[in-house]
């Protein structure tokens, strides 16, 4: 039996390297303004990416300008998913990498958080801090950033 059972998982494995099975494409992991990205059923697109230098009332530090990023989530998997705009941080061109910055530039579109249903949408704003005319900015998604350090996905801004 154990003869058996051993020829049986060399001709899978035999089979397997013939086939192909277990090489899988890698994912896409960077993406441009205006391009989907689809993780874990769900459709993430950058429609829009908006600079700032504040108002009267709201100034970024010198030096620095507002990044308004609107971004289009849309749910087509099967289950409720939940969404947060705290899942996303920015990276600039010198490697650093920062939270959503609080800012009454664009509170009246702000993402923020909530609960999809299949086949819901949402769409809405998330505002960062980032030095002047910096090339290099990148958005990631992290899914969680209690239970994530790597980024499932970016969106290239410049």
């Amino acid at each position: 039996m154990k003869k058996l059972l051993s020829v049986v998982l060399v001709l899978l494995m035999g089979l397997c390297f013939l086939t192909g099975c277990g090489d899988e494409e890698p994912q896409k992991t960077s993406f441009k303004v205006g391009e989907t990205a689809t993780y874990e059923g769900v459709n993430y697109t950058v429609t829009k990416v908006k600079k700032s230098k504040g108002s009267d009332f709201d100034k970024p530090k010198k030096g620095h300008e507002y990044v308004i990023v609107t971004l289009k989530i849309e749910n087509k998997s099967e289950e409720t998913i939940d969404f947060n705009s705290l899942d996303w941080r920015m990276e600039n061109s010198k490697g650093k990498v920062e939270n959503e910055t609080l800012s009454i530039e664009a509170t009246d579109t702000a993402l923020g958080s909530g609960d999809l249903k299949a086949g819901g949408s949402a769409k809405g704003t998330i505002v960062f801090e980032e030095p002047k005319k910096d090339k290099g900015l990148k958005l990631h998604y992290y899914g969680n950033i209690f239970t994530s350090d790597e980024s499932a996905f970016h969106f290239v801004l410049n």
